[in-house]
């Protein structure tokens, strides 16, 4: 999966190579390239956002330093939870599925009965990262691919 830390990097190597490519043939208006490619790609996340609201229902935004959260679309809007998400390192986030009493507890009222729901959607994006499972997860979880994930292991 790509993500935006990755995207930016690779915008970065665009401008400093469109810079060495106008200094070494004295075309400053070469520069112009690498910023309408940077001003097109800035609506991408927001069209990428939308048309997953439509599609599914649902969105997963993987957030800086493991702060993720899952949006769905109800009858009432955009509604957001804070997932239980921390990066063990940079661009490696790591997932904590709360027991049932533990979400019902912390988890807002048009989601509190539905956390199997809810991380089970989230579990299908979440492919490749580490997923820390409580002991109260019903079945194992399967990934994009259909392997079986770990369970168990909170």
């Amino acid at each position: 999966m790509k993500t935006l830390w990755e995207l930016r990097h690779g915008l970065l190597l665009l401008v400093g190579f469109g810079a060495f490519c106008a200094a070494a043939v004295n075309f400053p208006w070469i520069l112009v390239i690498p910023v309408v490619l940077i001003l097109i790609s800035l609506p991408i996340p927001k069209i990428r956002r939308s048309q997953a609201l439509k599609k599914n229902g649902y969105f997963l935004i993987l957030g800086r330093e493991g702060r993720s959260s899952y949006e769905e679309l109800t009858p009432t809007g955009t509604q957001i939870i804070e997932l239980p998400s921390e990066w063990t390192e940079v661009g490696r986030p790591e997932l904590f599925i709360p027991t049932k009493a533990e979400w019902e507890l912390k988890a807002p009222d048009w989601a509190a009965t539905r956390r199997d729901e809810v991380f089970q959607r989230v579990i299908t994006v979440w492919n490749g990262f580490e997923i820390h499972y409580p002991a109260d997860w019903p079945v194992p979880a399967k990934n994009k691919e259909g392997e079986q994930a770990g369970h168990g292991d909170a």
